[in-house]
């Protein structure tokens, strides 16, 4: 319920941390303020979300010293600490009457951090104390601090973007909630707004599937509602945000993804991943499972794993060479309609073979024979492994009950976009018109 603040500043003097913290909040932007103590770390619930972090240079004492190492070390100390690999990009503002001496700390954390590069910063900025305040007072002091901040958070121009479509993000949110108490208002209901939520996530998902993931039918019922607030955001405080301006930097001829990045990108467009935070029933749309232990091959006409891909697969997909070479493995996914699963339609849920391919060493992605009717999937990256390919032929489909699907151990699952291309080429194979006809030669 409540959201971890994008801005924080971190500081031994309580007159100096507020400063910064009240010129961010004459930004229309929550600040949290941390006051640095030696002797306790800073919580990191306050860091989830930082976009903008300040912290003071000289953390430990003023001491006038040539080796500014231990005051680098004390920040990537408290960096390592509050940094999520969750948390996404973050731009750092050195707050110092030293800054002549930040120009060294970006090095400094890039070598230290190269295991974990999550936790360096997208840019380091200095800010000068003694150009915007009075060090003894606090008081603001010359150049204007609000709009030197300003000025900071825009030199990126991709994480300024970020930034930006998160706030809109949150004003479209709230724009939503708003919408939906005015619905509930004329209900007799004592609880309207919670029948109302009920109603639409009955619609979203069906009435027998809100209960295996209320908040999954919520957050369905409801994006539809906030993606047309986004398209068409209120005027805002920073309504003249330059949209226009942020891909200034970058060429008109973008540099070739190499295969990794290619998994990495169609992974997060089509592929979630079954983990401790996020759960993926067997029996949900589109879930991919490890097959059975006792799989009974004959039900296809095959013999094994090894008669499938020599049979099916090496027919079906280009320059497929042995086993081995691919590592191939066989899984199972769920498909079958829509409706059927938002209605939660009880009998037989159909389940299709899913070879899986370790993708080429050559930049072009794996090919389906001219004549094959089979399915091959973008390259996805679904594990730390390696990048795979799903191969799927339509014919290679059975049907189980839902509890036989429900003991199935699942791995992930493919989302909508993909999953209908997939299902559809499924649908459309045993619909194929044929007749029979001659040709003169």
């Amino acid at each position: 319920m409540f959201s971890a603040p994008r801005f924080v500043v971190v500081d031994d003097n309580a007159l100096h941390m507020h400063a910064i913290g009240d010129a961010i909040q004459g930004l229309g932007s929550a600040c949290a303020r941390v006051l640095y103590s030696a002797e306790q770390d800073p919580d990191p619930i306050l860091f989830l979300g930082v976009r903008g972090l300040f912290m003071d240079l000289q953390l430990q004492d003023r001491a006038m010293t040539s080796d500014f190492n231990r005051h680098y070390a004390e920040i990537a100390r408290i960096l390592s600490h509050v940094i999520s690999e969750q948390g996404g990009p973050y731009v750092l503002v050195v707050w110092t009457d030293n800054p002549q001496h930040v120009d060294d700390l970006q090095p400094y954390l890039s070598e230290l951090f190269d295991a974990k590069p999550y936790l360096r910063p997208v840019a380091i900025l200095p800010l000068s104390k003694t150009d915007y305040i009075d060090t003894d007072s606090g008081e603001a002091a010359g150049a204007s601090l609000r709009e030197e901040i300003l000025s900071i958070l825009r030199r990126d121009g991709g994480v300024s973007a970020l930034v930006q479509w998160e706030t809109e993000v949150l004003e479209g949110a709230a724009r939503v909630t708003a919408d939906l108490q005015k619905l509930a208002r004329g209900w007799t209901d004592e609880k309207s707004v919670a029948t109302l939520l009920r109603r639409l996530a009955d619609e979203a998902v069906g009435a027998g599937n809100v209960e295996e993931d209320h908040r999954s039918a919520i957050h369905l019922a409801l994006t539809p509602l906030l993606q047309d607030h986004l398209q068409a955001p209120l005027p805002t405080s920073d309504g003249a945000f330059p949209w226009a301006d942020i891909f200034a930097e970058v060429p008109d001829v973008l540099p070739a993804l190499i295969k990794t990045q290619v998994a990495a990108l169609n992974a997060s467009l089509h592929w979630i991943q079954k983990t401790n935070e996020y759960g993926v029933l067997p029996t949900a749309w589109g879930a991919v499972s490890k097959l059975e232990d006792a799989f009974d091959w004959t039900e296809f006409g095959l013999d094994d794993e090894a008669d499938y891909f020599a049979n099916v697969v090496q027919k079906n997909v280009k320059g497929c060479p042995d086993r081995q070479a691919v590592a191939f493995q066989v899984l199972q996914i769920r498909i079958g309609a829509a409706c059927d699963y938002a209605q939660k339609a009880s009998g037989p849920i159909p389940v299709a073979l899913v070879g899986v391919l370790k993708a080429r060493d050559e930049p072009r992605p794996r090919e389906l024979n001219p004549r094959s009717t089979s399915w091959l999937s973008p390259v996805l990256n679904i594990s730390k492994e390696q990048p795979v390919q799903f191969f799927i032929d339509p014919r290679f489909v059975r049907v189980r009950g839902s509890s036989a699907v429900a003991s199935f151990e699942v791995l992930g699952r493919l989302r909508e976009q993909l999953l209908l291309e997939l299902v559809a080429t499924v649908s459309q194979h045993g619909s194929r018109p044929g007749i029979v006809r001659f040709v003169e030669k």
